[in-house]
Parts: structure tokens; sequence; C-alpha cells
């Protein structure tokens, strides 16, 4: 994603609220960004980061960006236009979001999320093989989820592992999801339901949605 606008080559710590009017940035107060000329941190026109929020770079964040309070966004990631981190959001390494996406919680290292995706659960790598704390923490991840467009991830949800999450699919609020979830299907205690059975009352995102 290429991305027009400021570009921070070098570490910045504010201990105040910090404007780029050119750019319609606004950095808040308290934030701790880790740049460098090899690893920048690109941030696009009108973006606005919040209080307490730490970016590690590289890292990409679109057009029109939103990371409320305390997020986080770490080394390698790419946030996408409109995208919206909310409040203690923590995103990790290597991770890719898409367009218009609302994000809480916590996403894993190497996950993909599509286009228009409401996420508020958590992402877990299996780890099977953890190895030394060295291994678990910078070497090769575990294989991580896709989240495809449109798909709602319900306040809670953990999901786990090399799996995918359809098209406009839907996970139940608290559920523990380790196995692929087919497009437009609702995943609940009752096990997969096609949402057209719902007819309307549940469903996935709307494209382009807010």
């Amino acid at each position: 994603m290429q991305v027009r606008g400021l570009v921070l080559n070098e570490s910045l710590f504010t201990v105040r609220p910090k404007a780029y009017t050119r750019f319609g940035v606004q950095l808040g107060a308290f934030c701790a960004i880790e740049a460098s000329s090899d690893r920048p941190v690109y941030i696009g026109q009108g973006v606005q980061v919040g209080h307490h929020v730490t970016l590690r770079g590289p890292v990409t964040l679109g057009n029109g960006v939103e990371i409320r309070d305390y997020g986080s966004v770490g080394s390698g990631s790419t946030l996408g236009e409109n995208t919206k981190l909310l409040y203690r959001g923590a995103v990790y390494r290597d991770v890719v979001i898409g367009r218009n996406c609302i994000v809480g919680g916590s996403v894993d290292t190497g996950t993909v999320i599509g286009n228009d995706v409401t996420f508020l659960g958590r992402v877990l790598h299996n780890y099977r093989t953890p190895g030394t704390f060295d291994q678990l923490t910078d070497g090769v991840p575990s294989p991580s989820p896709r989240i495809h467009d449109r798909a709602v991830i319900g306040e809670g949800a953990l999901i786990v592992g090399n799996i995918d999450i359809g098209p406009g699919a839907y996970i139940a609020a608290g559920m523990s999801v380790k196995g692929n979830v087919p497009a437009e299907h609702l995943y609940c205690e009752r096990g997969l339901i096609p949402l057209s059975q719902f007819k309307g009352f549940i469903s996935g995102r709307l494209e382009r949605g807010r």
C-alpha cells in the first residue's frame, strides 16, 4: 500500500499532543514511536493517534486511520485506509489489516484481515513447538489465521491457528474457533448455521460499512 503522507525516520516521544497540519495528522500525548531510516513509520493523511500509543517501525498507517488511547502496532504491520484500532487494541508483528475495519482486542503476529471487518476478539497461535523464549518471541511464527472481507468477530472470541474465516462470516461472542468457518455462516454454541436462516437478523458487515 502506497501512502502519501508523513514519513518518520527517527524515533519520537510526545510529551504533549503534536499536530502535523500539512498532512492533517494528530498525535496524542505520551506516544512512543520507534522509527529509523531503515524502519520508517508511514502515516497517511488525516490519521488520528490517541494518547499513550506505541508504534514500532516499520509500520504503515493508511489515510484516515484512527488509533485510540493505549493502542499499539508492531513492526512490519499495515493498517488500511479508514481502519479504527479501538481503546487498548493491540496489533503485533507483520499483521496486514485492510480498509474500513474496526479492530479491538489483540491480533497476533502474521494475521491477515481483509476489508470491512469488525474484529473484537483475540488471535492465538497453536505453538505446538514453542521452543526457547527467543524462538517464541523472535523466531518464525506459527501459521496465522486469515479473516476475510466483511467478517464479524464478536467480543472475546478466540481465533486459533492456521484457519480461514470466510467472507461475511459471523463469530458469536466468546466462541473458540479452531477450524475454518465458511462464508456467510454463523459460528455459535449450536455450531455452524447459514446466515440466510436468520433473514437479516444477523449478518456480516456490509461492504464499506462503518
